[in-house]
């Protein structure tokens, strides 16, 4: 059945991973853009 989806998650389809700006022991952090608009981190 996979995870249930939570009210503050979004799609990944609105991502756009562009630069990853670094890694650690916890995984990658990437510069991207959401929507289209929107910067975030990811």
């Amino acid at each position: 059945q996979g995870l249930s989806k939570d009210a503050w998650e979004i799609p990944r389809e609105s991502l756009r991973l562009e630069i990853k700006m670094g890694q650690g022991c916890f995984g990658e952090v990437w510069r991207g853009t959401w929507n289209g608009t929107t910067q975030v981190a990811i």
